[in-house]
């Protein structure tokens, strides 16, 4: 079964979003024999962000950014998202990057929770408005270098 053709077991992207995403090598998937447990999107150079003044957030050499990570039904609960987690931050690490940058809700508690058992942090809260054609984003850094560079980067 083909990348696009997995990225319909979890449709957090319509199939075109998808199709753009994995030409540019960002799927990450975790599966158990045949089935889809695990898939996020990992993006290195730029990465689709609402609150980015032209829809994209270039990112820094070192920063990636990790969106749309889901387990699929059969599998929460197995602590399979935290584990595809660390292990990608491995990876990464070896070839360099220092950051990893993920949007949370603020009232998503299970997802903060897990990401803080695996040694992450919340470095920066962001509060983004659209009304009509007009956007406003603010960052509110916590701590951190990154921190730093997305608020300069996504507040306007």
């Amino acid at each position: 079964m083909d990348q696009l053709s997995r990225s319909k077991e979890v449709p957090l992207v319509s199939p075109d979003g998808a199709m753009q995403r994995i030409q540019e090598g960002a799927l990450w998937m975790v599966l158990e024999g045949r089935r889809l447990a695990f898939a996020c999107w990992i993006f290195h150079d730029s990465a689709p962000v609402s609150a980015a003044r032209d829809g994209r957030l270039v990112l820094a050499p070192e920063i990636v950014c990790l969106e749309d990570s889901v387990a699929s039904p059969g599998f929460r609960g197995r602590r399979i998202a935290p584990a595809a987690w660390s292990g990608i931050a491995d990876w990464l690490q070896q070839g360099g990057t220092r950051s990893i940058i993920t949007k949370i809700e603020e009232n998503n508690a299970l997802t903060r929770r897990a990401i803080a058992k695996r040694g992450y942090r919340e470095i920066a809260t962001m509060h983004f408005r659209r009304v009509v054609l007009r956007q406003h984003s603010t960052v509110q850094r916590i701590n951190g270098s990154t921190a730093d560079w997305l608020a300069e980067k996504l507040t306007y």
